[in-house]
């Protein structure tokens, strides 16, 4: 039997002028290692990820190790529990490492992202008094490049060849001090 699900946080997503079209409500929940969330998580690795960089089939093994966390939105349709999208991040006593951070082509633009993020740092500096985190995006990720920013992550190092020859990415990080990062100190409020 797996333990009750944690709601993370809930969103009557409303339109924003990024938003392409009437976006759903959903709510970030914590996975604790359900079948079916596993089974949708795993498809949607399928479909956005190339053979080398999917996770599928191991997101339950990923889960296993310590401090790792995979929190999902997800909506009702109808009866159906639907996940929009989800991110995994593992967590030290100094840092929040974000590994993987996906949204289904029909859920982009809708706030999915933004709100996995935002929920995945506060939940890192709430349990586990993370003071930085840090992610690697690919350089050509535009979207992706303008939400971390957004969220207050700064440009690092360059990692050449991380996605293999030519693809590169960007090393990223972002301080988590409230005081010190006005997105983190809006989430709070």
């Amino acid at each position: 039997a797996t333990a009750p699900t944690q709601v993370v946080q809930r969103m009557a997503n409303t339109p924003s002028s990024e938003t392409r079209a009437a976006a759903e409500a959903f709510e970030v929940l914590v996975c604790q290692g359900e079948a079916d969330i596993i089974a949708q998580v795993n498809f949607l690795e399928k479909k956005l990820f190339s053979k080398a960089f999917a996770l599928t089939g191991q997101i339950h093994q990923e889960l296993q190790r310590r401090n790792t966390v995979l929190l999902y939105a997800r909506a009702l349709r109808g009866s159906a529990e639907v996940v929009l999208g989800y991110l995994v991040y593992q967590t030290n006593s100094v840092s929040c490492h974000i590994q993987k951070l996906a949204v289904h082509p029909n859920s982009r633009k809708q706030g999915v992202a933004g709100t996995l993020l935002l929920a995945a740092l506060q939940k890192a500096v709430a349990e586990r008094r993370s003071s930085e985190a840090y992610l690697n995006v690919a350089v050509g990720n535009a979207p992706a490049l303008r939400l971390y920013r957004r969220v207050g992550f700064v440009d690092g190092a360059l990692v050449e060849d991380y996605y293999g020859d030519g693809r590169h990415a960007l090393r990223m990080a972002c301080n988590l001090d409230p005081a010190a990062n006005p997105a983190l100190a809006a989430a709070a409020a």
